[in-house]
């Protein structure tokens, strides 16, 4: 099957997931709106015959006005339905598989779920090529469901790049989170010192530490 198959099939069966999904009455007629664009897209590209060669070159120009308001309709729906799922229709056009931004929560528990999602997301996109179209929307109904799961761990443990770096004690007296690598409380008493690790501020705090008093303001 190729490219323009496997990208139409995906969308149709997508729309059907979609159509019986549960979701918010408030957002039906979005949903529905959604399942349209997403019948369209794969009427037009059952339409192109097979490319001449097996390399993905993106987005079809007729098909990326649709593409853009399926993406900008996704985005006013915000409980069930996760953006990111449009990108298991568009990766056989473009070549670029669906990947997840590593959250690194600063909860254990927030970081083993990310961990199964992230596994089971593995899981089950490697199967989206199956033979049979219930199968199919099983995988794609999981991977909703998935993402879904992801965006609000997501929610809940948000890291941002301005976040402050802070450096941990290894050993004993580990105690206290040091902005600065020249503390000598962080790398004191020699014979129970077994190096430093570097962390986000807010895991350091989730370990219970303190803000050195002797570093630098």
């Amino acid at each position: 099957m190729h490219r323009y198959a496997v990208a139409a099939r995906r969308a149709r069966l997508l729309a059907d997931v979609l159509r019986f999904r549960r979701i918010i009455l408030e957002y039906r007629d979005t949903l529905g709106l959604i399942v349209a664009y997403l019948e369209t897209a794969a009427a037009r590209l059952e339409q192109y015959p097979a490319p001449a060669t097996a390399e993905p070159n993106g987005i079809p120009r007729n098909l990326a006005d649709d593409v853009n308001a399926l993406r900008e309709l996704i985005a006013t729906v915000p409980v069930g339905l996760s953006g990111v799922i449009l990108g298991y229709v568009t990766a056989p056009l473009t070549g670029t598989p669906v990947q997840l931004a590593p959250l690194n929560p600063a909860s254990s528990h927030l970081a083993h779920q990310e961990r199964r999602i992230v596994e089971a997301v593995a899981h089950l996109a490697a199967r989206l090529d199956a033979p049979r179209d219930e199968l199919v929307r099983t995988y794609l109904d999981g991977l909703l469901s998935l993402h879904n799961r992801h965006d609000r761990v997501a929610a809940l443990a948000p890291v941002t790049a301005a976040e402050r770096t802070v450096h941990v004690r290894i050993g004993t007296y580990r105690t206290a989170y040091h902005p600065h690598t020249g503390c000598p409380a962080l790398t004191g008493k020699p014979a129970t010192y077994s190096g430093t690790e570097s962390m986000p501020e807010r895991q350091a705090r989730a370990e219970g530490l303190t803000a050195c008093r002797r570093c630098p303001a």
